[in-house]
Formats: structure tokens, C-alpha cells, sequence
């Protein structure tokens, strides 16, 4: 697979257009297209953009070798999490990080009980023939 052919790959897998897929790594639709027919190659600067923005192994970008995505640890996934949280505008997501920041540790014990009871109770098969499923 030709470079041009990844760069679509990662672009496909965003779910983006050629369009919207340039405005996030600073470059136009018709450069993204010269880009994935392999009529242009990537400038480092395009490859670094293209790797931050999407989160791509930049050895796979390069060569093909390894995975798209390389492996992220708990605390790095944790970090681009809160991090992506903290550059946008107000959600969801940060009004419920919000009150979990202010549970005790008492609530947090609580909470793990009540997630333990609800795996068990996933995981039991349902005895009247209703039940969740």
C-alpha cells in the first residue's frame, strides 16, 4: 500500500470528506486528492500534522510497517482525554468529569459496588425469560 493509499485509509476511518479532512491538517481538499492518487507526496510538516491530529503511528504513514494506530497506555489515553475536554466548549463530558472531581471516597466506593452489581447481573442469565439483553 503506497503512502497515498494510508493517508485515505486515515482519512476514511475519520469518517472525513477530502474537504474536511485538509481544513484539519492545514491543507485543501484538492491537495488531500493530489495527495491520496499519489500524484503529490506528504511534506514532513503534513505527515507530523496528519499523525497529531489523527493519532497515527507515523512509522506505519511512512512505510506501512506496524499498526495505524500505535498502542496508547491507560495514562496517555486518560491525558488526551481530559486534555480534549479542556480546548473545547462546555459538554457533557466536562460537566461529568466535573462532578466526578468532587466525589468522596466513600461515592467512589459506592460507585464501584454498584458497577460490580451490574456486571453480575449482565452476566447472570435471566430466570423468568425477561431480563436485560
Amino acid at each position: 500500500m503506497a503512502e497515498g493509499d494510508r493517508i485515505k485509509a486515515v482519512r476514511i476511518s475519520s469518517g472525513l470528506s477530502q474537504e474536511k479532512f485538509g481544513e484539519r491538517i492545514k491543507i485543501s481538499g484538492a491537495s488531500v486528492s493530489r495527495l491520496e492518487s499519489g500524484n503529490n507526496n506528504a511534506s514532513e510538516q503534513t505527515r507530523s500534522l496528519i499523525c497529531k491530529e489523527f493519532g497515527v503511528n507515523e512509522e506505519w504513514l511512512r512505510s506501512g510497517a506496524g499498526e495505524m494506530s500505535p498502542p496508547v497506555d491507560r495514562e496517555k489515553e486518560i491525558m488526551a482525554f481530559i486534555g480534549d475536554i479542556l480546548k473545547g466548549e462546555p459538554d457533557f463530558r466536562r460537566a461529568l468529569v466535573h462532578v466526578l472531581a468532587r466525589m468522596t471516597p466513600d461515592q467512589w466506593a459506592m460507585m464501584e459496588a454498584k458497577a460490580r452489581e451490574l456486571l453480575e447481573e449482565m452476566e447472570t442469565p435471566p430466570q423468568d425469560g425477561g431480563g436485560v439483553r
